[in-house]
């Protein structure tokens, strides 16, 4: 599904009336049963990325045919967002615009620290063809840098890699699970500039808490998108409740 998903927003696989490939061909493209390439697709419809018009084929859905430039991923994924760019197809590169040690303050209870306590804080800006897409801002624990000197910690070319290679590489921790929050906000002067796009233009808000195996806290993340540039999907299967008697 992930790799299907992924041809379609590079604009691949899809012929030129939005048509994607029978589900023979794709069943021997993916070398999987025609079953599985059923599911798959009913999965994908289920998203709002393709439309199946029976005896006719599946075609990509008008809203993702009509936003050809957007960036989106999955909800319940968390890819580096570098690497989402590039597999939309296009150049990614991001830049390292501030880094500082303060005390937690009010990110203290994210990461579960004592406000007065030391967190490493650094801001990107990322971007897609040279556009600005994304700034976030990233919030990890002085504690878990240990190894690593404040010279080193204050130093720009660390933060080049993705906050999951940072961690594995300075912190000797990999990420188990991450909690997010996705809630629409307007960008201020300062997020305006950093993104090129004007004072109150729509933004995605994601905050989020990534955790090791054991709960532990690693870092605490505010990313802003761009809303006009970058979506995100999620397959949603209902549930259902017993009312009361």
């Amino acid at each position: 599904m992930q790799e299907i998903a992924t041809e379609i927003s590079k604009g691949k696989m899809v012929q030129y009336d939005g048509r994607l490939p029978s589900e023979t061909e794709l069943s021997q493209q993916y070398g999987v049963s025609r079953s599985t390439v059923r599911e798959v697709l009913a999965r994908l419809e289920s998203a709002g990325i393709v439309v199946r018009r029976r005896g006719i084929g599946t075609f990509i859905s008008e809203p993702l045919r009509s936003q050809p430039d957007m960036i989106w991923g999955w909800l319940d994924q968390a890819p580096a967002f570098i690497d989402l760019t590039s597999q939309a197809g296009y150049e990614a590169s991001d830049d390292v615009i501030n880094i500082e040690l303060i005390a937690a303050g009010e990110v203290a209870s994210r990461l579960d620290l004592q406000e007065d306590e030391i967190i490493v804080v650094f801001e990107k800006v990322f971007r897609a063809d040279k556009t600005p897409i994304l700034y976030s801002r990233t919030a990890i624990a002085r504690q878990l840098l240990q190894q690593v000197d404040d010279a080193t910690l204050l130093s720009e070319e660390i933060y080049h890699y993705s906050v999951y290679q940072f961690l594995k590489k300075y912190c000797r921790y990999d990420v188990s699970y991450q909690t997010s929050e996705v809630h629409a906000l307007k960008a201020n002067e300062t997020i305006a500039e950093y993104l090129q796009t004007e004072t109150g233009a729509p933004l995605l808000h994601v905050a989020e808490i990534a955790y090791a195996n054991e709960g532990l806290p690693l870092f605490y993340a505010t990313h802003y998108f761009r809303g006009d540039r970058v979506s995100f999907r999620q397959i949603r299967i209902p549930t259902f409740t017993i009312g009361p008697a």
